[in-house]
């Protein structure tokens, strides 16, 4: 998790901005990170959440690839009013990866390598 955390805080100033902690730490944070892509504003999207999951799936599988086993998505998952509240559309929501105690540093760097490509920021 570490690396992922990393490489999207070091994206801060392309816009990628991470819901929650921003902390790696098991102590403070689970396996899961949500984070969105906004515009110099800090509020307007610059990517959509949609958009992101489907440049990513468009690239292929990562399980296909790797056997890796990520999973990411978009969406409110089940925290409408939490979105509402940070001023965040429900309906695009935030993008989410979920990692889990199996997955290795490689799978993680395949992980980035595809953002790299998908979020060109």
């Amino acid at each position: 998790m570490q690396p992922l955390i990393n490489y999207l805080l070091d994206k801060w100033d392309k816009g990628v901005r991470i819901v929650g902690p921003e902390s790696w730490s098991k102590d403070v944070r689970a396996p899961t990170i949500s984070f969105v892509i906004v515009d110099a504003d800090g509020k307007t999207k610059k990517l959509g959440s949609a958009e992101v999951v489907r440049r990513f799936d468009a690239k292929g599988n990562l399980a296909s690839c790797s056997g890796a086993q990520i999973g990411i998505r978009y969406g409110h998952f089940y925290s409408h009013r939490l979105l509402e509240l940070l001023g965040m559309d429900p309906d695009d929501g935030v993008i989410r990866i979920s990692l889990v105690h199996y997955n290795t540093i490689q799978e993680v760097k395949l992980l980035i390598s595809v953002l790299e490509e998908v979020l060109g920021v």
